[in-house]
């Protein structure tokens, strides 16, 4: 692997094969890049689920936030 320098920090990928698969994304309620549809857009074909999240309402954890509604449009350019 070769390491790869951002904003002055070393980090090192390992690229997605047969012994690395993406299985799912997460977005956070913070996430602003790409709408629902784009997400899903992004890795149709690949039998990859994507899920927004959020902060659960009674427990410390992370949960699935299911009103997709909620989803956050893009941010404008």
């Amino acid at each position: 692997m070769n390491p790869e320098v951002i904003q002055g920090q070393t980090h090192y990928f390992q690229p997605f094969g047969p012994s690395l698969l993406l299985k799912e994304v997460i977005a956070g309620p913070k996430f602003r890049e790409r709408s629902d549809e784009q997400m899903r857009e992004m890795v149709k074909g690949m039998g990859v689920e994507v899920m927004l999240a959020r902060g659960d309402f009674a427990k410390f954890e992370v949960t699935r936030q299911r009103q997709l509604s909620l989803w956050p449009p893009p941010k404008k350019s």
